[in-house]
């Protein structure tokens, strides 16, 4: 990764697309690792994800955690889903760890109607066991597939490998303007002041977008500064 070089950089009265420039030691910078609170912890101490507790004993299942941290629950909360709104909306303005892809689009670890893979499969490939009484998804696989490792200025992955942040840290909405120049770029709508907007308000068409739409429709995968935009309604 290349960051720039900041020391001739004067004060400038708007923010740098991609955060860089913004913190002196370019901290916050989108497409740079992330800082730790605790050091990584590998099975092979350099990047090959645990298998195993302190005590030896096989991790439990991420998905049988998952499903007794967030239980279903028909109570109904004390706060409104504005609470998810903004915190999802937050989340996708300073968080975003790209997954590692082929060639030719995203990768696939599960077998045919979510089995679990018999053969060979991507080194990124690491599909969860779903357990007996899952009841939100079928088959015996969940699709996993690990996030890109940072790099070095020469390309090789850090040693041990660290996690690549796509966003700028910063609360800047970068999930409307980007956090690249080509992205910014692409938003706008060519006088380099306002966004692109389709049908009057709506965003933008993303004609590379992979957004689940219905047959027989006009309907459009949205653009937007965070590729997650098409998630649900809340984020347009």
């Amino acid at each position: 990764m290349s960051l720039q070089l900041c020391n001739d950089v004067t004060l400038s009265k708007y923010r740098t697309v991609d955060g860089s420039c913004n913190h002196p030691k370019n901290w916050g910078t989108s497409f740079t690792p992330v800082a730790r609170i605790l050091p990584p912890a590998y099975d092979d101490n350099v990047g090959s994800p645990r298998t195993r507790g302190k005590d030896g004993y096989p991790l439990p299942n991420p998905r049988t955690i998952s499903s007794y941290v967030h239980p279903s629950t028909s109570d109904p909360a004390a706060r409104t889903i504005m609470v998810m709104q903004w915190g999802q909306w937050l989340d996708h303005d300073i968080t975003e760890f790209p997954v590692v892809t082929n060639a030719n689009g995203p990768v696939k670890c599960c077998g045919p109607n979510g089995t679990l893979p018999t053969g060979d499969t991507n080194p990124n490939c690491f599909p969860i066991l779903l357990p007996c009484h899952e009841v939100n998804f079928a088959g015996s696989c969940m699709e996993f597939v690990r996030s890109v490792g940072a790099t070095d200025r020469d390309g090789c992955l850090l040693n041990p490998r660290e996690q690549v942040n796509s966003l700028t840290s910063f609360v800047d909405g970068s999930q409307i303007y980007g956090s690249t120049e080509e992205l910014a770029t692409r938003l706008r709508d060519g006088t380099g002041i306002l966004l692109k907007t389709k049908k009057g308000f709506f965003l933008p068409e993303d004609e590379s977008a992979s957004c689940i739409l219905r047959p027989g429709t006009n309907d459009y995968c949205f653009l937007s500064g965070d590729h997650r935009v098409n998630v649900q309604p809340g984020l347009l």
